[in-house]
Parts: C-alpha cells; structure tokens; sequence
C-alpha cells in the first residue's frame, strides 16, 4: 500500500516551530517521525519559508 504524499502550507511548519505540541507540530511528527504520510515540498515553499523565519537579507534564495 502505498502511503498518501501531502504537500504542508508553509504556516504548518512555522506553526509548528512556534509551538511543537500543537495541532501543527502533531502533523509534522505524524508525517516525519511516525511516517503516516509523506510530506513533499517544492522550491517556492522552502523560499517562503526561509523568507517568514530568516531576518530580511541574511539569506540567499533560489528565485533571485
């Protein structure tokens, strides 16, 4: 059987640092750590995500 591929919006993964116990650190450890999905992501949500965590100009991204 072949396991479910989910692609997370970035505010999962903020959400989740922001706070690891809630309902978005829950999704991350279901999909990471206890495999019950695959999570997939794409260039434009790493730069997103880089972009909402990193201090504007300490970061190189890929769409320059």
């Amino acid at each position: 059987m072949a396991l479910i591929r989910a692609v997370l919006d970035t505010c999962i993964y903020v959400s989740a640092l922001l706070a690891s116990k809630g309902e978005s650190g829950r999704i991350l450890e279901a999909g990471f750590e206890r495999r019950l999905f695959v999570p997939v992501t794409s260039p434009a949500i790493l730069d997103e995500l880089i972009d909402v965590i990193a201090p504007s100009g300490d970061h190189a991204t890929s769409s320059a």
